[in-house]
């Protein structure tokens, strides 16, 4: 199973016991639970994001996270990403498959990157977050005024802004 977690494109976030739930559904029927987190640094304030491998260890055995600073730090160009696997059995799958393809070559400089993104880039994730809740709530009172039938679809993750048109 693909778990965007928060979700992409809407920016559901998540919550511990929904997590939680999946996850044991996946262990019940013996499936894979891929979680792509890729979006996980850009929740907005008052939300909490639950990465996948914050659930107790039973839970996560099955359990691979996709990871990457491509969509938080504005560097998808770059093609840096990072494969976390618990269980042995799975990473060694995981390995096989990207290795045999050839995808595990990452370029010159997206490690570097990587690295410089997670450690030296905390303010400007921060003034980045700020300008997406500014844009939203500009566009939530554009709506208000003008297209008071036309309701936001998104909802707290996210760069992604939907809107509900049905009415």
């Amino acid at each position: 199973m693909i778990l965007c977690n928060p979700h992409n494109p809407i920016g559901r976030v998540w919550d511990r016991s929904e997590l939680a739930k999946i996850a044991k559904l996946c262990q019940k029927y013996h499936v894979l639970l891929v979680s792509d987190e890729i979006h996980g640094d850009l929740v907005f304030k008052g939300t909490v994001y639950t990465p996948i491998f914050d659930l107790p260890d039973s839970l996560i055995d099955n359990t691979v996270a996709l990871i990457s600073p491509s969509k938080n730090f504005n560097i998808a160009v770059l093609h840096a990403a990072t494969v976390v696997a618990p269980n042995d059995n799975v990473r060694a799958r995981i390995n096989r498959g990207i290795n045999n393809d050839e995808l595990a070559e990452p370029n010159l400089l997206s490690i570097p990157a990587t690295v410089a993104a997670y450690r030296n880039s905390d303010e400007w994730l921060d003034k980045l977050k700020g300008s997406l809740a500014t844009n939203r709530e500009y566009v939530a009172f554009y709506l208000q005024a003008h297209l008071p039938e036309v309701k936001f679809a998104s909802e707290n993750a996210t760069y992604l802004l939907w809107l509900d048109v049905s009415a």
